[in-house]
């Protein structure tokens, strides 16, 4: 759950300002780390990798300089992206959320 609070936490503080300060990215990233060890098979940290790469990459977009047309239509790509994850992240959590009650649940008699 540490994992998914922090995804939470991390996605609703974009959501509100579109803006994400370097705390709240370290603290997501520290959480990040435990979910190679967590969850099975490489999609939830592969997802949240690029969570955190399209976070940085819009920081790295609005500060430039001189933006061309091009560089404003992947910004709000990528904001768009990042709010539709809010709704979008429930599924792949809850699949893998059950992949470890179900295992949970045979490991403990």
């Amino acid at each position: 759950m540490k994992v998914f609070r922090a995804f939470k936490k991390l996605i609703m503080d974009f959501s509100s300002t579109l803006k994400v300060d370097g705390v709240v990215i370290s603290n997501a990233a520290s959480a990040f780390e435990t979910a190679h060890f967590i969850f099975i098979g490489p999609e939830i940290p592969s997802y949240l990798d690029k969570v955190v790469e399209k976070i940085l990459k819009h920081a790295y977009l609005e500060k430039k300089g001189n933006q061309t047309s091009d560089d404003i239509a992947e910004l709000m790509e990528i904001q768009l992206w990042l709010i539709k994850q809010n709704k979008d992240s429930l599924p792949i959590f809850q699949k893998h959320m059950s992949l470890l009650k179900t295992y949970n649940a045979k490991v403990q008699p």
